[in-house]
């Protein structure tokens, strides 16, 4: 995954999918503490229904500052990570 792919995955969070899956995984086995790469990751598990979704979500939560940016993300279906900052500005 690229920067250009990050980008429209945090614009555009309802396009991840299986592959966007593994390549999350691949940058988080190398930038572990990456917030908005972590926020993706678990929304994927969350779009795939995938069975690790509720450990990584406890796992996340510990790991992000601002965690109700994390449950917008989860929760609201059309809510991108920049969606949720320009609503508080």
């Amino acid at each position: 995954m690229n920067r250009q792919q990050i980008i429209a995955a945090v614009d555009n969070p309802q396009t991840l999918n299986s592959s966007s899956l593994d390549q999350l995984k691949v940058i988080l086995d190398e930038y572990p503490f990456f917030q908005a790469g972590r926020m993706l990751w678990v929304k994927n598990l969350h779009l795939l229904d995938h069975i690790r979704y509720n450990n990584e979500l406890k796992l996340a939560a510990a790991h992000i500052a601002d965690r109700s940016r994390l449950f917008e993300l989860i929760n609201l279906p059309d809510c991108g990570i920049h969606k949720r900052l320009d609503k508080k500005s």
